[in-house]
């Protein structure tokens, strides 16, 4: 059994995980995308590579942010504490395993869907049904749902 803090930073740390990688899979089909627009269709394997690199610098920027909205979330669930702190890292460690290893990217819905059907539109929405699932996670949409739990962040 779970105590309500433990169960509070794995929702917390699940919300997080969601969000950051959904807005990650967004930018890099929104990038992938204006490539293949910008070469009046699909760009063949030389082009994906180049348009990776080029993703590097975005992609350490989104790293950085979703360091801050990470700690964000933990400190603020857990002000007084280090385990704000450490929750915030391992749940960073799990997002790097996730884009380090594909195969586990299959339990994302952004990931999944675009994977499976190959559509970019359909990979924006899983992206946006990611975000929402980890919106509702931190507690964003209690207040619409008439819920008077104290939000995550």
């Amino acid at each position: 059994m779970l105590s309500p803090q433990a169960r509070s930073a794995v929702r917390a740390s699940v919300g997080v995980i969601f969000v950051c990688t959904a807005v990650y899979f967004a930018a890099l089909r929104i990038f992938f995308d204006l490539q293949e627009i910008s070469h009046r269709g699909p760009i063949g394997k030389p082009g994906i590579y180049a348009v990776g690199i080029l993703f590097i610098p975005v992609a350490l920027l989104l790293g950085v942010v979703s360091l801050i909205f990470a700690l964000m979330v933990f400190h603020r669930s857990n002000p007084e504490g280090w385990h704000g702190f450490v929750g915030a890292v391992l749940t960073l460690l799990v997002i790097a395993v996730l884009f380090t290893r594909p195969s586990f990217g299959f339990c994302l819905p952004a990931y999944l869907l675009g994977k499976a059907t190959g559509s970019s539109i359909i990979g924006h929405v899983g992206s946006g049904i990611q975000l929402a699932l980890g919106g509702w996670l931190l507690g964003w949409f209690d207040r619409w749902l008439g819920r008077n739990e104290q939000k995550v962040i």
